[in-house]
């Protein structure tokens, strides 16, 4: 366990049933930290702070936090976010107003944000970004994506580090700053400690895990894949996983739907973001277990029915390619069951969407027909999607069933029962002048909530 003294409010921290913070931060001692995040609620206003200061050796140290305003998925009354560049420039002001010497940006953003912080905000010593789930390494990595490290060059010639140390707890960033006489780092060192079997575990910690793991075993083998299953290009094109997970979504529900017809909802839908690393066989057949799903599928809400028209249907699809890019892959880019779509990337946004075709289920045999503008469709998809999240807000509000399962759940069952499972690309999402789409710049990691270590060292002259 990492007694934190200060973490940056992530994304998954917010429910998004009702905008209020995670059981788990309203029960953490430690400081949490949004500039540009406003709760209206008793619990929000104390837990949340936009700045803390530390005198570390005589010298005061702030660090300012942030959260993508990408966060803001359903439109609740109850929280507000103001632009991070414009929240963090003003909340480093009035730290430098009062003394502050050396500012450190701790947040949850895009790269392209964490790159503008860096830039734009006078007074930024140290961004320290997460949000994309990448590495950032001075070297080498065992990671499948890495980045070195990034430098941003402000208009003064003062150099700002952009740093970030993968996800999921897998790693400790460790950073050693020497700053001189005007608070600007003079020299810098990045390391990432790998928190592996050579980690003592808690041990508080782990009895009360293993009180709980009694009885389920998340390491207990599913099935097997006999094919490499692709979680890593999800949000960019067509992936072979995220094809498992939608056709397991659609089996489970249509093998406990009870009526005349083999479904009435025949199509299910998940964004990229939910799906996140690989699977990958050294030796075929490999085992799949629960704890692989676990690491794999990032989306834990429920999943619900959605009723919505064929024009509505239709500004989904549009969605998902809004804002493509290969080099800053979006969240929002969707994965299908039950769906055939063409996209040409050349046109403008609202429309690149050429062709698609849905599948039917009044019949006896399932085959593809175009979307009817005044149709009703019903959809299958998690419930922070179906709540508007990653800006498809033109889902808010629909007619929808809750179900009381997980695509995790699905995934498991449908696993179990069609082992060894062998998932193809199908050219259920077709792309056309991918090069013609706008590319921004690269992707950067996160975790929820971005653990720090920072070890300081001052040249005071």
């Amino acid at each position: 366990m990492f007694n934190s003294n200060h973490e940056s409010l992530g994304n998954n921290e917010i429910e998004k049933s009702n905008n209020e913070l995670s059981p788990l931060l309203q029960n953490l001692e430690t400081t949490i930290l949004a500039s540009n995040v406003i709760i209206n609620s008793k619990q929000g206003k104390r837990i949340i702070q936009k700045s803390v200061v530390k005198d570390i050796h005589g010298v005061k140290v702030g660090i300012v936090g942030y959260l993508t305003p990408a966060s803001n998925s359903d439109g609740k009354d109850n929280i507000e976010y103001i632009d991070e560049v414009l929240a963090v420039n003003e909340e480093v002001a009035k730290l430098k107003a009062d003394g502050v010497k050396i500012v450190i940006a701790l947040g949850h953003a895009d790269l392209t944000k964490a790159i503008e912080i860096a830039t734009e905000v006078d007074g930024i010593d140290l961004v320290i970004n997460g949000h994309n789930n990448v590495f950032f390494t001075n070297g080498s990595s065992a990671e499948e994506t890495t980045i070195e490290e990034t430098v941003v060059v402000q208009k003064s010639s003062k150099r700002v580090p952009v740093v970030q140390s993968y996800a999921y707890n897998k790693h400790l960033g460790k950073i050693r700053a020497i700053f001189n006489a005007n608070g600007d780092i003079a020299d810098y060192e990045v390391d990432s400690i790998l928190l592996d079997e050579t980690v003592n575990q808690n041990a508080e910690i782990s009895g009360i895990i293993q009180r709980y793991k009694r009885g389920v075993s998340a390491s207990a083998s599913i099935g097997s894949t006999v094919v490499y299953l692709d979680g890593s290009s999800c949000k960019i094109e067509e992936c072979n996983f995220g094809n498992l997970v939608a056709d397991s979504i659609v089996y489970y529900y249509a093998t406990r739907h009870q009526s005349e017809r083999w479904t009435d909802a025949p199509v299910a839908i998940i964004t990229g973001g939910s799906l996140t690393g690989n699977i990958r066989p050294l030796v075929r057949p490999i085992t799949v277990s629960k704890q692989d799903l676990f690491n794999t599928i990032v989306e834990s809400s429920n999943l619900v029915v959605i009723t919505m028209s064929g024009v509505v249907l239709k500004q989904v699809l549009e969605h998902s390619v809004d804002e493509y890019s290969l080099n800053n892959p979006k969240d929002s880019f969707l994965q299908f069951s039950g769906i055939r779509v063409v996209y040409d990337l050349e046109q403008g946004r609202g429309s690149r969407l050429l062709s698609a075709v849905v599948r039917c289920w009044d019949c006896s045999i399932p085959e593809f027909f175009a979307i009817n503008d005044t149709t009703n469709y019903k959809i299958i998809m998690p419930s922070t999607l179906a709540s508007g999240g990653n800006g498809f807000s033109m889902l808010a509000d629909l007619p929808s069933v809750e179900l009381n399962y997980d695509a995790i759940t699905c995934t498991e069952e449908y696993i179990q029962k069609r082992s060894p499972v062998y998932p193809e690309v199908a050219d259920r999402v077709v792309l056309l002048n991918t090069d013609a789409a706008p590319d921004s710049a690269s992707a950067l990691s996160s975790s929820i909530i971005v653990f720090v270590v920072a070890l300081l060292r001052f040249c005071i002259a």
